[in-house]
């Protein structure tokens, strides 16, 4: 929470690797679900995969002990990991599935602890499903230091949400260096993430845009409005 992702990134790999089995959930904070945290801050390759194991774990512990509480917490990490890993439709999916959860028993905090990435989220998810009925009360409680500032070049998101499935924050970052001259490993090493990590964000954007190539997708975005032109 102070942002020092350094020390809480070694507080990570030094914690035991042991993950509850049997146990209730009984902690306040779940320290398995802590790390999972930290892991998606982090945003590496390994770190996304250990992020996932652990979540498949807890989501175990928490259906065998009827913990729904922690069911919607682990659910909503889950959507969470699906967006790092530039899976958007499945986590939007996963997402929209959570809140219909929460929400009878209004389960909000879970929501606002989690923070600015799970704010950004469930902001798009209200502007793609027309859920805003559902997930205004979660947004509601978002602290006001909390909310993200609108961008000033609107038309660029609204350009992004004209495409079926619009380019992720992180994808839009990697679309605007692949218009530059660096390199995919050098993208990875730019962004302090894995080089395989790029090429799957890359591969979606491809994908999104109906192209085949690097500069096809810079030609398109461009064209469409989602990166100004040079």
């Amino acid at each position: 929470m102070q942002a020092d992702l350094e020390r809480a990134g070694r507080w990570v790999d030094t914690y035991s690797t042991d993950l509850p089995a049997d146990q209730p959930l009984l902690w306040l904070e779940e320290p398995q679900v802590t790390r999972v945290r930290v892991l998606l801050a982090r945003g590496g390759e390994a770190d996304l995969q250990l992020a996932n194991h652990i979540l498949d774990t807890l989501n175990e512990v928490a259906d065998r002990t009827h913990n729904l509480r922690y069911k919607i917490e682990i659910l909503a990490l889950r959507a969470l990991l699906l967006d790092a890993m530039g899976e958007t439709g499945a986590a939007n999916a996963a997402l929209r599935e959570v809140v219909d959860l929460a929400l009878p028993g209004d389960f909000i905090r879970v929501f606002v602890d989690l923070g600015k990435p799970m704010q950004s989220m469930l902001r798009r998810l209200a502007d793609q499903s027309n859920l805003n009925e559902r997930v205004n009360p979660i947004m509601a409680a978002f602290p006001k230091d909390e909310k993200v500032p609108a961008e000033p070049a609107s038309s660029t998101t609204r350009a992004n949400l004209t495409l079926p499935e619009p380019i992720t924050p992180r994808e839009l970052e990697i679309l605007k260096l692949l218009r530059g001259p660096a390199s995919k490993k050098e993208i990875a090493m730019l962004l302090n993430i894995s080089y395989l990590t790029v090429r799957r964000h890359t591969a979606n954007i491809y994908r999104k845009l109906g192209v085949n190539g690097r500069w096809p997708a810079v030609a398109r975005a461009e064209e469409l409005g989602i990166i100004p032109p040079r």
